[in-house]
This record gives C-alpha cells, structure tokens and sequence, in this order.
C-alpha cells in the first residue's frame, strides 16, 4: 500500500532491508510478543550481531528488550510496527535517504512515548553492509555521513520537541 487509506485491512507493517534472511516464524513472534507486550514495535535478534551477544530469549525478560539505541533494541534493518503505531509516523522524514532513517523514527517513537523492544524469541540475519555496493560513488558521501548531517540539523532545529 502507498498511503493510509489502502491500509485499513492491515494489522502489522515491516520494513525490511534486502540484505536479510528471516529465519522461520520470526513475524509471527514478533507479532505475538508485540500484541501480549502492548508494544508499539518490534526488532528481531540478528544471530551474528556483535551488538546482539548479551540478548537472549531465557533472560529474566524473557527476551524483551525495551530501548531506542540505534543499532541494539532498535533494529533500522528490520522494524515490525502494529498499523495503528506506524501510521502516526506516516510518512517517513524522506530527507533520509539511506542512513539514519532509523535514528529519525527511534527519536520521534520516544518523544511520542511509544513502546518498542528487541524481541529475542524473532531472529532475523542481518548481512550487514551488502547494499552498499548499489550507491552510485558520487552519492556515497551523501548518502552516508550527509545523512548524519541531515539528523544533526533536524535535531538542531528543534524539530523533535514539538
């Protein structure tokens, strides 16, 4: 669907990198997990993640992690949102191109007071960094550190505080 009104029948929305393999019945934890938890959205654990090693599904949380760290609890390369949660965040800052996209909707879920949580029972496999091969050299600048930039003058400007 390409605007809120084709989405009435649905109840989740994910967005997914393409450089990822899901492993099987990751939505459907996260989904269930997401519902039982009353949490807006959710990231599946990557496997290999150095970032992932001290997650698991038989810790004292039974493998919810609540958190907004860019990278850790919240996941850019695989975000599961209930419909109601992500159509607040419709439409997407598309002043971020590539990079930082995550940053932006992990700041504007906090400062909304969403909930959102790693789930560790959902695995997903991140192949870090194979897309980087698709940027056009000339936009590689921009489409990295330039949208780091493009965080820092939003935050600058006050934009999240409203």
């Amino acid at each position: 669907p390409t605007n809120p009104e084709e989405w009435q029948e649905t109840r989740y929305v994910c967005l997914l990198n393409n450089d990822i393999y899901c492993h099987p019945d990751w939505a459907w934890e996260l989904a269930g997990i997401i519902d039982e938890e009353g949490l807006d959205s959710g990231s599946p654990l990557n496997p290999n993640w150095f970032k992932h090693t001290d997650f698991t599904e038989h810790s004292l949380t039974g493998g919810v992690f609540e958190g907004w760290t860019t990278g850790k609890e919240f996941c850019g390369w695989s975000l599961f949102y209930k419909y109601s949660s992500f159509e607040k965040l419709f439409p997407l800052d598309e002043r971020f191109s590539f990079w930082c996209q995550d940053d932006d909707l992990a700041i504007r879920q906090d400062k909304m007071g969403m909930k959102h949580a790693l789930i560790a029972t959902s695995k997903v496999t991140h192949h870090t960094s194979q897309s980087f091969p698709l940027i056009p050299q000339h936009k590689y600048n921009e489409f990295t550190d330039g949208m780091g930039v493009q965080l820092r003058k939003k935050i600058d400007a006050g934009e999240y505080e409203s």
